[in-house]
């Protein structure tokens, strides 16, 4: 009885003395794609048991597991899918993005990939509402999980900052006064802004991450949204944006409610 104990105890301070031999998975399921690694390496879970409910606990479904194929199709799409929706300019995803929301390098490493397409289905206040399709959903959560798979440990994440409005007490900011009515916006310094979902979510408006361009190949700035402001056809022919002509304090106070330095993290890898 004793050296049964000891054997335990032993198991489980030294996981790989269990995980050396043949995972239990394999009594239900057929080896695949064993260059990839063992089963837990693709779709978590515990490989030790036998009982459904721990051994399936965490796991990632086949249809979020290509995230582990190299040159996988599914991936690069998502990927694309990505950067075309400007999903960095909130969020940090494979160590490149804005700090205005959830980091996700993170979050792909303690959440499941399932609560993280539910978190897109429905999306909180503030976050645009992507309607994806549900195979366009699988790539961009294969993709999420591709970048931030090898993503740095969370013991140091800072807790999220909410900002509670109170009624009326936003009336008078910037942002609220002039783009509010069609726009919304999330801040670092004062949360989320704006009551329409009219015209485009503007957050990242100024870094490198924003998905819309000034004009081809020149992102917004602070010199040109000015422009911009002040007459918007001149830029773009058909946009049914009206002048927001603004005196120069007004344009300045809603820089520093727009032009955080929330981008820490460089757009592009740099070379020595």
């Amino acid at each position: 009885m004793v050296a049964r104990l000891a054997l335990l105890i032993l198991c489980w301070l030294i996981p790989g003395a269990v995980l050396a031999a043949e995972p239990r998975c394999l009594s239900c399921h057929a080896v695949h794609y064993a260059e990839l690694g063992g089963c837990r390496d693709c779709h978590r879970g515990d490989p030790r048991s036998s009982r459904l409910e721990i051994a399936h606990f965490g796991l990632i479904p086949a249809r979020y597991s290509h995230f582990r194929m190299p040159d996988s199709g599914l991936v690069e799409r998502g990927g694309k899918r990505i950067d075309e929706t400007g999903c960095r300019r909130c969020h940090v995803i494979g160590g490149r993005g804005n700090r205005l929301a959830t980091d996700l390098d993170r979050s792909v490493q303690t959440s499941t990939p399932q609560e993280l397409a539910e978190s897109i289905r429905r999306p909180v206040l503030f976050m645009p509402d992507f309607h994806w399709s549900e195979p366009h959903l699988d790539e961009v959560i294969n993709a999420l999980f591709a970048a931030g798979k090898d993503g740095k440990s969370v013991e140091d994440e800072l807790p999220r900052i909410v900002h509670f409005e109170v009624e009326g007490t936003a009336e008078e900011n910037p942002f609220v006064k002039h783009c509010g009515s069609c726009h919304r916006v999330l801040t670092a310094a004062a949360g989320g802004l704006g009551s329409s979902d009219y015209a485009p979510n503007l957050s990242g408006l100024l870094t490198p991450f924003f998905p819309v361009e000034y004009r081809e190949n020149e992102p917004f700035n602070r010199d040109n949204l000015k422009k911009y402001l002040d007459n918007p056809r001149q830029t773009r022919a058909l946009t049914r944006m009206a002048p927001v002509p603004l005196k120069e304090e007004d344009y300045r106070k809603l820089l520093d409610v727009i032009a955080e330095d929330v981008s820490t993290i460089p757009p592009e890898p740099t070379l020595p």
